[in-house]
């Protein structure tokens, strides 16, 4: 067949990362999965866009915004760029085959103005299409092509793409318009507006399962129920996934650990997290689902890198002071930070603390766990000065 095949073992997150590496050279990716191990994919999205095609073994089942998709052997399921879903490949068969074509989405877009669709209700919605329209239009032969096209050269084989891609865009469109598609195998209404609602919060470090059924007039174990039962998560997973995945894209971007934490609605940034970013650039790898681990546990892991910082690009005096600092303020972390330093510094006293925060130009409510390593420098720094003064 010419395309490379891939054991998805490692689900979502390392395919992904591939996919993106890939698409930076190639604006196309072709590749035949095959699932044997990995059963269970967790709820993700992707900045590109990608195809599906099953072409051997179990039926596949997608859940997307509230809604069961079972895509079987021979049809053909489209998910847009940024559309979270997640999927189980091995529901009546211990292997799952699929041809997936991953596309960047400069280029899905460029296509899309070129050709001038009418009917492109498909583009903004997961879409399926039936085995009659995939074997009539023999999207599987186009695949194949598409694959074969990556081995020719640069110039031509971007022209090539975009006739392949066009090709694909107007018999999607037709088939769509012909009513060649397959609904989903259910729908809850409360699930989709639960998903609808953690989406649109996610940030808020605070939001649990009771806010979320208080908010959508539900009992919590009802949602919870029909929530696992529609998409394969529970409501806490699937919250952490979508946490997780911001976190992720705001690290490559550059963001700082701390604010990558907050910024995504985790409350659990931490003293040894200062540490790890204090002495190296923590990057994050690739997740790891539960159901990679025997017995399963009951959080998601994660595979990070950390390298070891040659030159520490902030002006701290004291580095016993900063990490005695840092400590003191986590120890405390739900309280004021004044509280921690007081106590973690009996020799500022209460008074000293609150005069160490002012003059470092931070409120006087200020929490330890709002900082970062800039501000606790700042911090370590005014201490240092104020002992100073204290000495006879």
């Amino acid at each position: 067949m010419g395309i490379e095949r891939v054991s998805h073992y490692i689900d979502n997150v390392l395919t992904e990362a591939q996919a993106r590496m890939g698409l930076r050279d190639t604006r196309l990716l072709v590749t035949w999965y095959t699932n044997r191990e990995n059963k269970q994919s967790v709820v993700h999205s992707h900045p590109y866009h990608e195809l599906v095609l099953p072409i051997g073994g179990s039926t596949v089942r997608y859940s997307v915004d509230g809604s069961v998709y079972l895509v079987h052997v021979g049809e053909l399921v489209y998910f847009p760029s940024q559309v979270y879903h997640s999927g189980n490949f091995n529901i009546d068969d211990d292997q799952s085959d699929r041809l997936v074509v991953q596309i960047d989405d400069a280029l899905w877009q460029a296509t899309r103005r070129r050709v001038n669709l009418k009917n492109t209700g498909w583009l903004q919605q997961l879409t399926v299409l039936d085995s009659e329209a995939c074997r009539k239009w023999d999207f599987a032969g186009l695949f194949v092509r598409m694959g074969q096209s990556l081995e020719l050269p640069g110039s031509i084989r971007d022209t090539v793409f975009e006739a392949q891609v066009s090709e694909m865009m107007l018999l999607i469109t037709q088939a769509t318009g012909s009513g060649q598609t397959a609904a989903p195998s259910s729908t809850s209404v409360l699930v989709a507006r639960a998903v609808a609602y953690l989406q649109a919060h996610y940030q808020d470090p605070t939001l649990t399962t009771a806010q979320l059924a208080q908010e959508l007039y539900a009992s919590r174990e009802h949602l919870s129920r029909a929530f696992k039962e529609c998409t394969m998560e529970s409501i806490h997973n699937y919250l952490t996934y979508l946490r997780m995945q911001h976190c992720r894209k705001a690290l490559e971007e550059g963001v700082s650990v701390l604010n990558a934490c907050t910024e995504s609605g985790f409350p659990d940034y931490s003293a040894f997290t200062v540490f790890c970013q204090y002495y190296a650039e923590p990057e994050l790898l690739f997740d790891v689902p539960a159901h990679c681990f025997l017995p399963q546990p009951k959080v998601t892991s994660a595979v990070i890198t950390l390298r070891t910082r040659q030159k520490r690009p902030w002006d701290i005096a004291d580095e016993a002071v900063f990490f005695r600092a840092v400590r003191a303020s986590f120890a405390m972390r739900r309280k004021k930070l004044s509280n921690g330093l007081s106590s973690g510094f009996p020799e500022l006293g209460k008074a000293g603390a609150e005069a160490v925060i002012a003059a470092a130009g931070f409120d006087a409510n200020v929490r330890g766990e709002t900082l970062g390593i800039p501000e606790f420098a700042r911090i370590a720094n005014e201490i240092v000065r104020r002992k100073e003064k204290m000495r006879p």
